[in-house]
Order: C-alpha cells, then sequence, then structure tokens
C-alpha cells in the first residue's frame, strides 16, 4: 500500500507521436497496415481505442486466436492460451527480455504491471527480426514480444509516463515510467509499478435448485514491480544493453471449490521473480551482426497454508537459472542471408520436499536461410539439440539430442496488397520444474512432447490515404491450421496456484481464423473496427484412449472478438465483445464437466487532452461486463459480474 501512495504523488508522461497520420498515445487493438500476415500487433500508431490500463487487458486484444484465462478477477492469476496451445507453448519476451514459467508453470500476465506498452506483438512461424532471435523464438510455436520503452523519435531529452486507477474490489493501482536520453549513445529508464486489490466481488451460484447471491474474496493481493534499464552506444557499429526485472506479489489464495461466502483465505502464496540481462551487439563484421546476451533468473515460490491438518503446510521452491545466447546473421547479397543463433541454459531447483536438487541442461542451435527473390521469400531451418537432466531422488542423469530439420516458411505476394504466406514448423518442449515437481501436482514421469504445425494464410490489405486528413485501411485475414502432437502435455488447473498435469499420447488440432480490421479518419473523426472468429477443435488421437475423438479441456471450440471505437476531436468511445463457446474442465466430455459459453461487453469512455506542447492527460472510465454476466472460466473461480474502474494517465516529454 506504501508503494501506491509514493506512486500516487508521480506526476505522468508519454505523447509520442508516429509517423503516420494518427496521434500516438496508448496500446490499441488496431493492427498497424504494414503488418504481415504472421505478425499482428498492438501499437501506439494509432488513436488510443482500447484504453485499457493492465496487460493482461491488452493482451487478450491482439489478433491471431488468443485466449485469457483468468483465475478469478483482480489480483488472481491470468494466463493465455494460443491456437489452443497454453502459454508455456508460448515465448513472452519484454523488451527482447524472455520471462520464465518459474511460478505456476505459466506466464502470469496478471503480476507484470506494464500499463505503458509501446507495442505488443504475436508472431506465428518465423520472420526476419532486427535482431537474429533465440534459438527458442524459432523452435516454438509463437511469440509475444512487448515493447514497453519509448524509442526517442523526436530527438527529446526525457519522458515520464504516469497512471493512477481505482476501481471495483478496492483495486488501487500506479505506475510512473521514467526515461532520460543523455545523448545520442545513453539512455535510461527505470518503472515502478504496484496495485493492491481485495478481489472480494458478488457471484451468483445454485443451492438447492434456488439462484442465491454469495460473496467471494478470490485473491486479495499485494504486488509490486521494478524496472532498470541502460543503453550505451560504444560506437556507430557496437551498443551494449543492461536490464533489471523484479516482480514481488503476496496474495491469498481461495479454495478451488464454490461452496459458501468466503473471507480472507488462509492459504497465501508468495512469488518473487528476479531477472538480470545483459546484451552486446556489434556490427563490425561487414554485412554481418553478431549479438551475445546471457540472463540470470531467480525465482522464489513460497506456499503457506494454516488451515491444514495435523501441522500447515509449508512448501518453498527456488529456481536459478543462467542462460546464455550468441547469434551471427550475415547478409551474402540483397536476396541471400544466412543465420545462426545458439542457446545454452543451466538450471536448477531447491525444495523443503525433496533431499536432491534436480538439475537440467539444454542447448538449442539453429541454423537457417533466408531468401528473397521479386515478390517471394522463404525461411529454412535446421536445429540441434542437447537434454542432460538430473532427478529430484538420485543424481541419475537423462541425455538425449537430436538434429532435427525444424521447419520451412514461405511468403508470397501475388499482387499489390495481398499476401499468401504458409509455414511447417516441428517444435519440442521439455516440461518444467514446476510441472514435475511442484507439491503432489507435479508428475515425475512427465515426458518432452513434439509437435508438428502447418498453417497457411492469406491476407488483403487496402491502404487508401488522400488529401485533407482522410485515410481508410481495410486488412482481411484468413488463416487454416493443423498441429499433431505426440505426447501432449495437458495441464489442468486445480486450484488457484497448482496444475495437474499428464501426458496425452496423441493429439490433432484444426484450426481456422477470420480476422478483419477497419480504419477510417476524416478531418477530426477516428473510427476502427476489427472482428475475429476462431474456430479450434482440439481432440485426443491416442489409440484406445476412454477419451478419443474428444474436447480437450478448457479449449472452446469457437470464439468471437468484436470491437469498435469512435473517437471525435479529444473524446473517444470504445465497445468490447467478448463470446466464447462452452467447454470442459475434465478430459471426460461430459455434461457434469461443462462450462457454459458466455458474452462479455466492455465500454470505456474518456478524454484525451493537451495542457501544452509537452504535457498531455488521459481521463478514462471503464465499465467491464456491463449487462451483469455470470461466468466461469476456471471451473470454481466465478468471474466477477459488472465493475468499474476509473483513471488518470499523464505523459510529459520535454
Amino acid at each position: 500500500m506504501l508503494l501506491n501512495f509514493l506512486l500516487l504523488s508521480g506526476t505522468l508522461i508519454l505523447a509520442s507521436q508516429d509517423t503516420s497520420t494518427f496521434k500516438a498515445k496508448e496500446v490499441n487493438i488496431t493492427a498497424k497496415s504494414n503488418n504481415t500476415s504472421h505478425v499482428w500487433e498492438l501499437s501506439t500508431s494509432n488513436q488510443s481505442l482500447s484504453n485499457t490500463f493492465q496487460l493482461s487487458d491488452k493482451v487478450k486484444f491482439l489478433p491471431g486466436g488468443i485466449l485469457l484465462r483468468d483465475y478469478g478477477g483482480a489480483g488472481a492469476i491470468k494466463t493465455l492460451s494460443v491456437r489452443g496451445l497454453p502459454s508455456s507453448n508460448t515465448n513472452i519476451f519484454i523488451d527482447r527480455m524472455q520471462l520464465n514459467d518459474f511460478a505456476n508453470s505459466v506466464i502470469n500476465f496478471g503480476k507484470i504491471i506494464l500499463n505503458s506498452n509501446e507495442s505488443l506483438q504475436l508472431s506465428f512461424g518465423f520472420q526476419q527480426n532486427k535482431h537474429t532471435p533465440t534459438a527458442s523464438y524459432f523452435t516454438s510455436p509463437a511469440s509475444i514480444n512487448i515493447l514497453s520503452l519509448p524509442e526517442n523519435t523526436h530527438n527529446k531529452k526525457f519522458k515520464i509516463d504516469t497512471h493512477i486507477l481505482i476501481g471495483s474490489f478496492n483495486t488501487l493501482s500506479s505506475s510512473i515510467l521514467f526515461r532520460y536520453f543523455l545523448d545520442s549513445t545513453m539512455s535510461i529508464a527505470a518503472a515502478l509499478s504496484g496495485m493492491t486489490t481485495t478481489g472480494k466481488f458478488e457471484y451468483d451460484t445454485q443451492k438447492d435448485g434456488k439462484k442465491i447471491t454469495l460473496f467471494r474474496e478470490n485473491n486479495d493481493a499485494s504486488q509490486s514491480q521494478v524496472s532498470l534499464n541502460l543503453t550505451y552506444q560504444l560506437t556507430k557499429s557496437e551498443k551494449i544493453n543492461l536490464a533489471l526485472f523484479g516482480w514481488f506479489a503476496d496474495k491469498g489464495v481461495a479454495p478451488s471449490r464454490i461452496l459458501d461466502n468466503f473471507s480472507t483465505p488462509a492459504a497465501r502464496l508468495k512469488t518473487n521473480d528476479i531477472i538480470i540481462q545483459s546484451e552486446l551487439t556489434t556490427k563490425k563484421i561487414k554485412n554481418a551482426e553478431l549479438n551475445i546476451l546471457t540472463k540470470y533468473t531467480y525465482g522464489e515460490f513460497v506456499f503457506n497454508d494454516t488451515s491444514t491438518t495435523p501441522k500447515p503446510l509449508h512448501d518453498i521452491l527456488n529456481q536459478h537459472e543462467t542462460f546464455t545466447n550468441a547469434s551471427l546473421s550475415h547478409t551474402l547479397s540483397n536476396n541471400l542471408s544466412w543465420f545462426a543463433t545458439s542457446d545454452f541454459r543451466y538450471a536448477t531447483l531447491s525444495s523443503n520436499r525433496y533431499t536432491h536438487s534436480p538439475i537440467r541442461f539444454t542447448n538449442e542451435t539453429v541454423l537457417g536461410l533466408h531468401l528473397q527473390f521479386e515478390n517471394v521469400k522463404l525461411t529454412s531451418f535446421i536445429s540441434t539439440t542437447t537434454y542432460l537432466n538430473t532427478t529430484q531422488n538420485s543424481n541419475l542423469v537423462q541425455v538425449r539430442s537430436s538434429v532435427i530439420p525444424r521447419g520451412i516458411a514461405c511468403s508470397l505476394h501475388t499482387f499489390a496488397n495481398f499476401e499468401i504466406y504458409c509455414f511447417f514448423k516441428w517444435t519440442t518442449r521439455e516440461p518444467s520444474f514446476n510441472e514435475r515437481y511442484f507439491q503432489n501436482y507435479g508428475n515425475t514421469n512427465i515426458q518432452h512432447e513434439s509437435s508438428k504445425h502447418i498453417s497457411l494464410t492469406l491476407s488483403y490489405t487496402l491502404l487508401n490515404e488522400q488529401p485533407v486528413d482522410h485515410s481508410e485501411t481495410l486488412r482481411l485475414s484468413i488463416t487454416g491450421y493443423a498441429i499433431w502432437t505426440e505426447n501432449k502435455i495437458l495441464s489442468v488447473p486445480r486450484n488457484a496456484y497448482a496444475i495437474s498435469v499428464k501426458n496425452i499420447g496423441q493429439v490433432e488440432t484444426i484450426g481456422a481464423l477470420a480476422i478483419l480490421n477497419l480504419s477510417i479518419q476524416f478531418n477530426k473523426w477516428k473510427s476502427d473496427f476489427s472482428t475475429e472468429i476462431a474456430y479450434n477443435a482440439t481432440l485426443d488421437k491416442t489409440p484406445l484412449s476412454f477419451t478419443y475423438n474428444q474436447q480437450l479441456p478448457y479449449i472452446p471450440q469457437l470464439t468471437i472478438k468484436g470491437s469498435c471505437s469512435v473517437a471525435y476531436d479529444i473524446l473517444f468511445l470504445n465497445i468490447n465483445l467478448d463470446y466464447a463457446s462452452g467447454k470442459y474442465f475434465l478430459p471426460e466430455n461430459l455434461s457434469q464437466n461443462f462450462i457454459p459459453s458466455y458474452v462479455t461487453t466492455d465500454i470505456t469512455t474518456g478524454a484525451s487532452f493537451p495542457f501544452s506542447n509537452q504535457i498531455r492527460a488521459t481521463i478514462k472510465i471503464e465499465c467491464f461486463n456491463i449487462f451483469n454476466t455470470t461466468f466461469e472460466l476456471i471451473k470454481g473461480y466465478p468471474l466477477p459480474k459488472r465493475s468499474f474502474s476509473f483513471g488518470i494517465m499523464l505523459f510529459f516529454e520535454s
């Protein structure tokens, strides 16, 4: 709480201007017109439309088949699923820093309080990036890249961004981001964020055949985040970046089933994560770029429950990981380039439950080619993998190595603004420490999974710019994809802090996406319309399985997202709709295991206005679930009905 009161005294920031005709204010839900068919981005290139504060709310609006999983509203764990795959199958990067899946084996977007993101990007397949990415970027199905630091596009000296938000569930959230550009060669950024909430809300349930209203305090939480970033241009061809991220949270954990009114839970969960990273980029070699990255991560996971018998439960997990990546890209000609990237990971786990500490070493090396000829772009690569693991019970060493032709991708521009993009990708995933060893829910016999992905996307973009401040952008994208997985790692939530893990022999996923974006600007009017329809059938195809040909848990077959945003001068209004069909919370597709479908509608309105050329302010009022829908994303964790928030953001640059 002290952190929030300190931040309340901060004064705020940003107001950066994009090269387009739209003013840059906040992250919005519309993709840039120059996006490729396999990359979708939320950026500050347009008038603020989504106007959301929390990163978890912003991520769910990314097109491309993203579904947010929420364990109970404010303060709760929030994860995501991409095309039916859990977040453990998706690389998450913040300013080129890859997050680890320490707590709960998934990335908890609810704890990341980055309210001043410059852009969010979801990519499939593989593309040529500004820097050759790590090997895990190529060997994972998808990646989400989060850019939180504003670029110095207007030769400003410093930028400050501050926000304050109050809302339902006694929620108070605040943050301040400061970036100072010493000169053209050095910049320093620092950010501090905090949030407190009781998480208390009403929900509807059935008792003795009657509808009753009870109170639930899902996750009272106090969490904070700190980050530091230093960038220094050593020479014209060399640059170094140093970064520090820290997340600290203390929250109550509600029981896993709805039984009655709940007060502050007796179970408490503490998570502390610290990441330190350094990165050196050099272009001293002609037509080549060398990138060396090192990272150290510490994760602490502490669970206490004073209500257990015969004695209180006290579990501690500490994880350490050292990561090094070296990557090299070389341009041979205007049409041909090659790249090589190699990851080295060394991780250890210590717990008060085990005598021995498991150790894991992995190396992934990727070699690839980029070929471009007129309207055709081609990328292909192979990889080598070495895996070494010791168990928690002995010093028995497990070793596995392989050389795999990982994938090939092709992009074809048949005529102006029309693109065909297809890729084939072979991915593998090792189970995390938590999936194997966490409390009694881990599975020490869990095996690695391997998947084959194939995807075809047709994309059409129409950009019509006219004089006198008038422009229209239309983008239509249709995607079909299939995924075949061996030894699928299935994670089913047991409660708000643990999952049940097992392998499924064979899983088949067939999916389709249709995404339409339309943006219109005319004088002071700006409007944006976005629709996404996603179908996903993820079925157990293991021969002789009791759940053969049945949908996997927590994956709805149909989701629909819609957004309508209108802005006139300083005023804006946004309406967002989210629909998900019914799903099952256990592998057995039985009626008693069914979670009904739901539709929610959110409305945001407010104003964004300048005080001067240097200071701009935005005031917002948000209403979530305006029609008071009662629904669940995770069984036993009802989400709040109608709720409100009020926020103020200030943007300053000089």
